[in-house]
């Protein structure tokens, strides 16, 4: 949902800069920084000690928290306010405080969605005026009118307002609320498909916004632009404006903001049928809405969300978003509101139905499948039973023939050794054509002796490069005699020596009736970490320790 610039975000107000006594300079100078925190703060202990104030004071600090609340996104409490300060104010005056009431009542409206309401005091306001032929109450006058007829789905009409309220600006040489009405220009021609036009605008408000360190304005104006991207599919360009804009929103902690974004990005997940990335943004939009409602958003997130789960097969989920998205657009929805709307409506109303007929459909198959399993239940159990009974006597045969076999894998592990000892410093490895082959082979066992001697392979850092050294020979040379000879790599190789020591203490464990410690023997036998020992363990003897353990206790047995 379109989210108009209301008041222009200029924190300069129309009478500022009059000498009435009732205004509050202190105030007025947080208000033209756009300290928005500080000011709130301010009025909130000027608005508790009300019995030190005037009428015209109380008036005047309840207009002011009223155009803070709007900042904040505190709608209802906006309204309150604004609504107190018309009542404490003479409705004959032609004082401009009562024209800012005016104003703020009506923005206060808008945001709630309460249009009738809204077009009400845009009329009060308009009228003030001409009566005080106040520029600036125009210009308001004109924004909320772009901004009920932009409700409304009269686009053009919402374009003539916002293009007379800049108009204003300029000849009022009011530059503080050109940001603002740029915005709103470009939101205008963004929905009359305009979109060449739409950026050109929205990007002279963010060039301003960004000078002005407006950082809010920013945000809307780089998501504006992000959805003209999306509406021409160009994906790329959407997501690098949408980035930015959430980025600000994180920035400044504005709910509003993000929840924009969200949605944003959950229209262009729903135009590339992308159902579960774009559920997830919606649900991110509503959580943010939460925070700080604004029930045309929460509409349009709803619409999307029933798209989503529709498109997903989640009927039932998609009805219940259907539901709400009713429900708010019968908040939302004024007297004037045009035929499209009303087909759209008709059209969702013929989806629901549709959508409880699917659903009724989905239940009574449910029933027909519950009876089915309640009729195959009891025999499905007992086969399920039987099962897990053979497979539980077919995993303990296996892991016995597995034990056995590396008992056997063991001793033949254990029987390759060198012909004849011989010191390394005088062996020499290098690759010849006429004993190539013979070298392969003495040089493995030569090194399966060495490595079984010295228990190399306990150090972690062992490695290749340490025999090749040792050895006299190269890498090459030393991965062909591994391979050739024996039935692994060279870390494969190390990681047997491991794993036959690993079982060996084991064993010993298991002898001494030591409380079983597999994760200080993973550490003893050069493992860095227990999870690499353990994938090792499995890998190579195809049991887990424990199943090893087991099984060695029934081979003493």
């Amino acid at each position: 949902m379109i989210l108009m610039v209301i008041f222009g975000l200029s924190t300069k107000l129309v009478f500022s800069q009059t000498q009435e006594k009732y205004i509050n300079s202190e105030l007025e100078a947080l208000l033209a920084k756009n300290q928005i925190r500080e000011a709130d703060a301010f009025l909130t202990k000027k608005l508790e000690k009300e019995g030190e104030l005037s009428t015209l004071q109380i008036a005047y600090f309840n207009n002011r928290k009223s155009q803070v609340a709007l900042q904040k996104g505190e709608f209802a409490s906006s309204l309150r306010h604004a609504k107190k300060s018309e009542y404490l104010l003479d409705p004959s005056t032609t004082s401009s405080l009562l024209g800012e009431t005016f104003r703020a009542v009506c923005f206060a409206y808008i945001r709630l969605g309460k249009l009738d309401s809204a077009l009400i005091y845009a009329e009060k306001l308009q009228a003030h005026s001409k009566k005080t032929q106040d520029p600036k109450l125009r210009r308001a006058a004109l924004v909320a009118l772009g901004n009920i007829s932009m409700q409304n789905l009269s686009y053009q009409k919402s374009l003539d307002f916002y293009l007379a309220a800049l108009q204003e600006s300029k000849d009022a040489g009011d530059s503080l609320n050109f940001k603002g009405d740029y915005y709103n220009v470009g939101l205008a021609y963004g929905r009359l498909n305009d979109k060449e036009s739409s950026n050109r605008y929205l990007l002279e408000a963010a060039r301003r916004a960004e000078k002005e360190q407006v950082l809010d304005l920013l945000a809307r104006c780089y998501g504006s632009i992000a959805d003209n991207y999306l509406q021409l599919k160009d994906y790329t360009r959407q997501e690098y404006y949408l980035v930015k804009a959430n980025q600000i929103a994180e920035k400044i902690g504005n709910s509003q903001l993000l929840a924009m974004g969200y949605a944003h990005l959950m229209e262009s997940q729903v135009s590339r049928k992308l159902w579960a990335e774009a559920i997830e943004s919606g649900n991110k939009s509503k959580e943010e809405l939460k925070k700080r409602p604004i029930i045309q958003l929460e509409a349009k997130v709803d619409s999307l969300l029933y798209l989503a789960y529709k498109g997903s097969g989640e009927y039932k989920e998609a009805l219940a978003n259907l539901i709400s998205y009713d429900q708010l657009r019968l908040q939302i929805r004024s007297d004037a509101q045009k035929e499209k709307l009303d087909q759209l409506t008709v059209q969702y109303e013929v989806e629901k139905k549709d959508l409880q007929i699917k659903n009724q459909e989905i239940a009574l198959e449910k029933e027909r499948a519950t009876n089915q399993l309640l009729v195959t239940g009891i025999v499905s159990i007992g086969l399920l039973g039987f099962l897990l009974g053979y497979l539980m006597v077919k995993n303990a045969r296996t892991k016995t023939l597995l034990f056995k076999k590396e008992k056997e894998l063991d001793l033949h592990f254990d029987s390759i050794k060198p012909k004849e000892s011989t010191a390394i410093t005088s062996i020499s490895f290098e690759p010849s054509d006429a004993e190539g082959q013979l070298d392969h082979q003495r040089l493995f066992q030569e090194v399966m002796e060495f490595i079984r001697t010295h228990k190399l392979y306990l150090d972690p850092k062992f490695n290749q490069q340490t025999l090749v050294t040792l050895f006299g020979t190269n890498r090459q040379y030393l991965y062909e005699a591994i391979s050739k000879n024996g039935d692994d790599n060279f870390r494969g190789l190390i990681n047997r020596f491991r794993i036959n020591e690993a079982k060996r203490l084991l064993a010993e464990q298991l002898d001494s009736e030591q409380p079983l410690d597999v994760s200080a023997i993973s550490e003893k036998v050069g493992f860095n970490s227990y999870p690499t020992f353990y994938r090792a363990f499995k890998n190579i003897t195809g049991l887990t320790p424990l199943d090893f353990t087991k099984e060695l206790k029934k081979d003493k047995n």
